[in-house]
């Protein structure tokens, strides 16, 4: 199950005008993620959460994406670990 912050299951297949970005395209745009403290995310270097991936634990801050940074094309965002 995924979460999100309106509470809901999420998994955004491909990050362009995700909701509330205003219709900011993000494909490519990611260099960091932060998480809260329930909070497990997913990240593809491809649309469709498929290719390379890293998972992100909860109450992490990762400016370091190893060698991903400007490459993730779709998420995924659990209340536990996938």
């Amino acid at each position: 199950m995924a979460y999100t912050r309106s509470g809901g299951p999420a998994e955004y297949s491909t990050i362009h005008n995700l909701p509330g970005s205003g219709d900011y395209d993000w494909g490519d745009q990611i260099g960091s993620v932060r998480t809260g403290s329930q909070c497990w995310v997913v990240v593809y270097t491809d649309e469709n959460v498929d290719d390379t991936t890293i998972v992100i634990g909860p109450d992490s801050q990762i400016s370091d994406l190893r060698g991903l940074e400007y490459e993730i094309d779709s998420i995924q965002i659990f209340d536990r670990a996938p």
